[in-house]
């Protein structure tokens, strides 16, 4: 796992720890690389008590543990594609007569953000990555802020640190960690580039195979003309909500035993617009 500071490594070794989970951190404020590579050597054991590591500031580079099976992405990277490269890297590792399978857990968003990048990188090689990353890695200025008056605010005396040196408040400890649910999905790379219709507003057209799997469960019935007809129908009902796109064939052409929602009231809503449409042409 990689986080984005220490307190917030510190945190989600945390909360593993209160779900039965063994993660232990490794970061660029290591007391001794003998600890770091202690922590390392143990999680390379194949029963080893450390079920995870939480990385912050290393393991980006020269990390080959190749029977890691799964990485979790919290680190949001706002131009820096080699840095996320670097770390999917570290879950890609072939295993000689194996047959893992890794899965990439986002809950950064860098998968979606540098998705056509990284397609174009595994689909045609990484080029000129050297470069890239000298520029990935030049530190970019940041604005002064203003800093807090060191002013009680219950006597108007002056704080040293967290306490009033006169009436003896002290400031109540301030967390910078924020837990905020959430919900992961699959990434769809055949997806990617999908625009609803001008003046959809459903929350469900982010996601196409969706929508194309509640319009075949529309279809499939209500239509009274075999499987053919109904799938016909359901790729006429897809593209009036993508106009530029049809479904991916990876996506099949069977109805799903249960359709999302959302996505199935789209569909109906679509279907009353395209039967009040035919009515006024008729007239």
């Amino acid at each position: 796992m990689f986080s984005p500071t220490v307190d917030h490594g510190r945190e989600i070794c945390a909360a593993f720890s209160a779900a039965g989970f063994n993660f232990q951190q490794i970061s660029y404020l290591d007391k001794s690389d003998a600890e770091r590579a202690g922590k390392i050597a143990e999680f390379r054991r194949p029963d080893s008590v450390i079920h995870g590591l939480v990385s912050c500031g290393v393991l980006t580079k020269g990390f080959d543990v190749a029977d890691v099976c799964c990485g979790i992405s919290c680190k949001p990277y706002r131009k820096s594609l080699s840095s996320h490269l670097q770390e999917i890297g570290r879950v890609m590792r072939p295993i000689i007569g194996g047959d893992k399978k890794a899965i990439w857990l986002d809950h950064s968003g860098n998968i979606e953000r540098f998705a056509v990048d990284m397609l174009d990188v595994w689909d045609n090689g990484a080029g000129e990555m050297s470069d890239a990353e000298k520029r990935d890695s030049t530190p970019r200025k940041r604005e002064e802020s203003q800093r807090e008056k060191p002013v009680c605010p219950e006597c108007s005396g002056m704080l040293r640190g967290n306490a009033c040196l006169a009436c003896g408040w002290e400031r109540p400890a301030r967390s910078e960690i924020v837990a905020v649910d959430g919900a992961m999905r699959e990434f769809d790379a055949a997806a990617l580039g999908m625009k609803a219709r001008a003046g959809l507003r459903a929350d469900c057209l982010g996601q196409p195979r969706k929508v194309w799997e509640a319009a075949l469960a529309y279809t499939h019935s209500h239509s009274t003309k075999g499987r053919n007809h109904a799938l016909k129908w359901a790729k006429g009902i897809f593209h009036g909500v993508y106009p530029n796109d049809w479904p991916a064939r990876s996506w099949g052409v069977e109805p799903p035993q249960m359709a999302d929602q959302a996505a199935y009231a789209l569909i109906e809503r679509e279907q009353k617009r395209f039967r009040k449409g035919s009515k006024r042409r008729g007239s």
